[in-house]
């Protein structure tokens, strides 16, 4: 019965999928038709020279849509490995703080004037994590979401401040905190690739203690260290994270969104849930990016938190 309705939730999930990538490379102010599309894959990136269809497709379509679905993999494994760690549906890296670390750190590298921008985010969201863990560590799963809540407040509150300060630059920061696939690049595309990768392997090679984790049983008397596989699921989490973070801004409520939907089909198996959350996480960035693409170019992090915060709310409500 389960396995069958993982065939059923793969099969799904596989035509979304490719849907949403082809519709990632044909919606933009340059419009494009399946067959250009199938027509421009076909001839390669040079077998097309002087086509500007063939430019749009090779230089801005495809690298924006190749990093929109590795960034949706990334936050949306990271989403389950948190939810696992910490057994609580909530916990995702925009509740966590992670993102808003990363946002704090390439916020000050804006206002300083500072190029790395990059780099100022991935080390905000690997020192927001440090943070969380140093005050949550001590006690239950409980007590590091209620850590991860005050760093989120606190990084806030100082990102307020520092808008605040911004004066002239306050626009290019407030843009970068909504997130945003526009100019994306293949080595960008890279390096959430990796992102997701990094997820990936950690998750599947932990997936028995993710569902120990999960189920809320005695870990210890399973012979599983629940510290240190919990330490190992928000590194490799949060290490995912800060690659996203640091070259796209922060896009919320991914790894809320997919993890729970497909949690519904499929059931809590985390063998099954990561692999199909990674796929469903991809394809509904994809597809919030290019319905923000219709909408003159609205950053991708409006949409997703339209979509995330009341579901959000549903869960909240339901918990009991």
């Amino acid at each position: 019965m389960l396995r069958g309705r993982v065939l059923a939730a793969s099969a799904a999930l596989g035509c979304l999928t490719g849907g949403a990538l082809l519709c990632g490379l044909l919606v933009g102010e340059w419009p494009l038709t399946a067959g250009e599309v199938l027509r421009l894959l076909r001839e390669g990136p040079g077998g097309a020279s002087g086509d500007p269809a063939a430019s749009v497709l090779w230089s801005i379509r495809l690298p924006r849509t190749a990093a929109a679905f590795a960034s949706g993999a990334v936050l949306a494994g990271a989403g389950v490995l948190f939810q696992a760690a910490l057994r609580n549906p909530l916990a995702e890296p925009y509740t966590l703080g992670v993102a808003s670390g990363g946002a704090f750190g390439a916020a000050c590298a804006i206002l300083l004037g500072l190029s790395a921008t990059a780099p100022a985010a991935f080390a905000g969201s690997l020192g927001a994590l440090g943070l969380v863990w140093l005050l949550g560590r001590r006690g239950d799963a409980t007590r590091m979401v209620l850590a991860g809540v005050v760093v989120g407040s606190l990084l806030g509150a100082a990102l307020t401040l520092l808008k605040a300060l911004a004066g002239e630059k306050v626009a290019a920061i407030v843009l970068w905190l909504l997130g945003s696939f526009s100019g994306a690049t293949w080595s960008q595309a890279a390096l959430a690739a990796a992102g997701a990768g990094v997820c990936a392997l950690v998750g599947l090679a932990s997936w028995r203690e993710l569902d120990i984790l999960a189920s809320g049983t005695q870990a210890r008397a399973l012979g599983v260290d629940e510290g240190r596989v919990r330490l190992r699921l928000l590194v490799g989490g949060s290490l995912g994270t800060s690659l996203v973070v640091s070259q796209f801004g922060v896009v919320g409520f991914v790894g809320l969104v997919g993890p729970h939907l497909l949690r519904f089909c499929v059931g809590p198996g985390h063998r099954a849930l990561l692999p199909l959350s990674l796929l469903g996480g991809g394809a509904l960035l994809v597809l919030a990016d290019a319905g923000a693409r219709c909408l003159e170019e609205l950053p991708v992090g409006v949409l997703t938190a339209l979509l995330g915060g009341p579901l959000f709310c549903l869960i909240l409500w339901r918990r009991p």
